[in-house]
């Protein structure tokens, strides 16, 4: 592969996640307060549905979200941390 056809691979990849990233960073920009983070676990959710992996939980220790893939053999969990302070 080529530069050239890195960099537009780069850029589709960009064009079809920029209205999400801008969603996203208007949501950060009012974060909610701690342990009241229903809005932000409902994004994370609904952003790791529209991926159809696995299993998605929700409410996991109040507002917590985890995914289940099984992928290669194995059973893997990614956990949405929605505590994480911008400065």
């Amino acid at each position: 592969m080529t530069d050239g056809e890195v960099y537009a691979e780069l850029g589709r990849g960009v064009d079809q996640v920029a209205d999400d990233v801008v969603r996203w960073r208007h949501h950060v920009q009012h974060p909610e307060l701690s342990n009241r983070e229903v809005k932000t676990a409902g994004l994370i959710a609904d952003h790791l549905r529209s991926l159809d992996l696995d299993e998605v939980h929700t409410d996991i220790a109040g507002h917590g979200v985890v995914e289940f893939v099984n992928a290669y053999g194995g059973l893997y969990v990614m956990l949405g941390v929605q505590d994480t302070r911008f400065t």
